[in-house]
């Protein structure tokens, strides 16, 4: 898995860490201290912000990451609301 790179989309980013995760069958105990080597710039002041007793808590690490990166439930309804249905295909399928 190759280093964060800063402007990459975060989201995708812990999409193929996960993916990859699971596809080695990583326990989810480990995935901390194998992400965390991969963060660089924001990513990783995300990291260092968290609360000591949370910092080993994938979970807890992935919702700082998109906190950090002002990636919210409200970002996710703008996303969805400017979606439009290419010509000829009908908004189901979108």
């Amino acid at each position: 898995m190759p280093l964060y790179q800063q402007g990459e989309d975060m989201e995708n980013y812990l999409l193929r860490f996960e993916r990859m995760a699971k596809t080695w069958a990583w326990p989810e105990g480990q995935w901390v201290c194998r992400l965390v080597p991969l963060l660089t710039g924001k990513a990783l002041e995300a990291y260092t912000a968290m609360d000591e007793e949370r910092s080993d808590v994938y979970r807890d690490l992935k919702e700082a990451l998109l906190r950090k990166f002002d990636i919210t439930p409200e970002t996710y309804r703008l996303r969805f609301r400017s979606i439009t249905a290419p010509p000829g295909e009908m908004p189901r399928e979108t």
